[in-house]
């Protein structure tokens, strides 16, 4: 009997991200327990390991925010970076194949270039010297703004045996960073939507499932983050008071655990008793937003989750990769700046597709069992590269 190849998988797990969750339980799903034993490569092993039951390990700790100025300050910030450049190494000469599947680490939204864009770029450049195979696997990526991250990403591009986009936007955008061969590589679509979650009835009154955010702003280091808090804040107020005096019920949900304490507060400022739900998994999530009768979301993955539901989207996203994969599947439907939306606007075009839901239905349906097919169908081509080093052997 032939050893199990053992997979190491990097990603936000454990921290209460939906999306990441979502994407490694799909991703897992694959994977054949009596030829793959998978280890996940994350922030918060203990965490990781209680809720996917697999081990995990940590490549060290990650950069918090800015480096401190001044000399003890850089030097602590290139002891720490080279640090998790050893734990990158360590990691993949721990495993037979290393994956990036899905994840937002290589946009824009919410970390500087030693932040996730580093971590990918360091495991990549481990792998290569550990002699493992190096996959990114359907991600996201987006033009980082400063040199640095862009070489990051370039560089995380250049290490990997195999390379695909959940979307063709994700693609253009490595090109842009400087990865230009990165044109004849495949795009397929978001590993979650492999995802099977239940449903459940819709609800017998229109329903309207808001997903937010804790938003502050795009990047970390955002000058006029509070004002663009206040600013999201105030239009989901706007937002919610459309819905209601429509005759419609709105339930508040969150596409991270980090969000929920933010839909607290914008309940409590509601003073009109919507709730709120407190759904913790993407299962919770599909459940929740099935009832619904059309899912206004912020988070990419609550869009994901939507659409997985069956239910109509309209998005108030951060990133072009809402309206991108909107495009994909064919379903044109609002997308909205989250900086910018109008509340009366969005409400308008929520209800518009909330009359329609029955129909609207179908073809979500159709759309995402595509995508489906576009995943199977990958999957013939990743799992020789998987099994790589089992053949070099």
């Amino acid at each position: 009997m032939q050893p199990r190849i053992r997979v190491g998988l990097w990603g936000v797990f454990g921290r209460g991200n939906f999306g990441n969750e979502a994407t490694l339980a799909a991703f897992l799903e694959r994977l054949n327990s009596d030829e793959y034993d998978p280890v996940l490569f994350c922030e918060d092993p203990a965490a990781a390991s209680a809720l996917h039951g697999i081990p995990a390990l940590s490549l060290g700790r990650p950069v918090e925010g800015r480096a401190r100025s001044g000399l003890h300050g850089v030097a602590s910030a290139g002891v720490n970076r080279l640090r998790l450049l050893r734990g990158a190494l360590a990691a993949a000469r721990s495993v037979d194949v290393v994956v990036v599947a899905g994840t937002g680490g290589l946009e824009r939204y919410g970390s500087g270039a030693f932040g996730t864009p580093f971590e990918i770029w360091a495991l990549g450049r481990g792998s290569r010297m550990a002699r493992r195979p190096f996959v990114l696997l359907d991600i996201g990526v987006e033009v980082l703004p400063r040199k640095l991250a862009r070489f990051f990403v370039r560089g995380a591009g250049k290490s990997a045996d195999y390379r695909s986009y959940r979307d063709s936007t994700s693609r253009a955008n490595m090109i842009v960073n400087g990865l230009h061969e990165a044109a004849s590589d495949p795009v397929v679509t978001d590993l979650a939507f492999a995802l099977r979650p239940p449903r459940s009835a819709p609800a017998a009154v229109p329903t309207v499932a808001l997903g937010v955010m804790d938003y502050w702003g795009r990047d970390s280091s955002h000058e006029t983050s509070e004002a663009v808090h206040k600013g999201y804040t105030a239009q989901l107020i706007t937002l919610t008071r459309a819905f209601q005096s429509r005759g419609y019920a709105v339930r508040l949900v969150g596409g991270d655990d980090g969000d929920l304490g933010f839909a607290h507060l914008l309940a409590a400022s509601l003073t009109d008793g919507t709730p709120v739900v407190e759904a913790r998994s993407p299962d919770e999530l599909v459940t929740e937003m099935s009832a619904a009768h059309v899912v206004v979301a912020s988070r990419y993955h609550t869009v994901i989750m939507g659409l997985l539901a069956g239910t109509p989207v309209v998005s108030i996203g951060y990133g072009d990769k809402h309206r991108a994969i909107l495009d994909q599947l064919g379903l044109r439907y609002e997308h909205h700046d989250i900086e910018s939306f109008d509340a009366h606007e969005v409400a308008e075009a929520a209800m518009r597709l909330a009359s329609e839901r029955s129909e609207l239905t179908t073809g979500i349906d159709e759309a995402v069992d595509a995508a489906r097919e576009r995943l199977d169908a990958q999957w013939r081509d990743i799992e020789p590269v998987l099994l790589a080093t089992r053949k070099a052997t």
